[in-house]
């Protein structure tokens, strides 16, 4: 209820009782102490949320790192092991195809051995891998080295350029010779 007092401006008067007004400020004050001590409770519960959230997270992502990692040493091993098969079969074939292109020295030494007379030494004979061979050795006979140097000549399915590098008097019963030929 509106009252004026002796100036003329009006004013309310609180007819509340004292007690009573006394006991709705502090209602209101822990009212006022609940809702920030609640806000508060609310807002930490929520920052340990968001943080345990965010650890949980971390770990999974750490726990998938590894995991990535792991498969990708995997990964390696096994490609690793692919460069490694590929490398023996590309092995495999060229020593496949080398066998079809050279045959084996031995095959090699015996088709001279198969052609080589009577009354021929051999002291050494060298094969490369260019199937190049040459053939030292010595003889009582001149015309027996002349002999096996027309022999090999005469061979033209097994032997290309054959030439007789060398024939001297070794002693007075031997000569030595070389003949280097290119074998088929």
């Amino acid at each position: 209820m509106p009252f004026r007092f002796f100036g003329g401006k009006e004013r309310e008067l609180n007819l509340i009782p004292e007690e009573e007004q006394k006991s709705r400020v502090f209602k209101i004050k822990i009212a006022t102490l609940l809702t920030s001590v609640v806000l508060v409770f609310s807002e930490l519960v929520l920052f340990s949320f968001l943080l345990v959230a965010e650890k949980s997270e971390d770990g999974v992502r750490d726990r998938l790192e590894k995991q990535k990692a792991a498969k990708e040493q995997e990964l390696q091993a096994y490609s690793a092991l692919a460069s490694q098969t590929k490398i023996i079969k590309s092995g495999i074939s060229i020593h496949d195809t080398f066998e079809l292109t050279h045959p084996p020295m031995d095959l090699l030494i015996h088709k001279i051995l198969k052609v080589t007379p009577g009354g021929i030494n051999l002291n050494s004979l060298t094969l490369s891998t260019q199937k190049r061979a040459s053939l030292e050795g010595f003889s009582k006979d001149p015309a027996v080295i002349y002999q096996f140097f027309n022999v090999l000549q005469g061979q033209t399915s097994q032997f290309d350029s054959v030439d007789l590098t060398k024939v001297d008097k070794a002693s007075k019963e031997s000569y030595n010779f070389l003949i280097t030929v290119q074998i088929k």
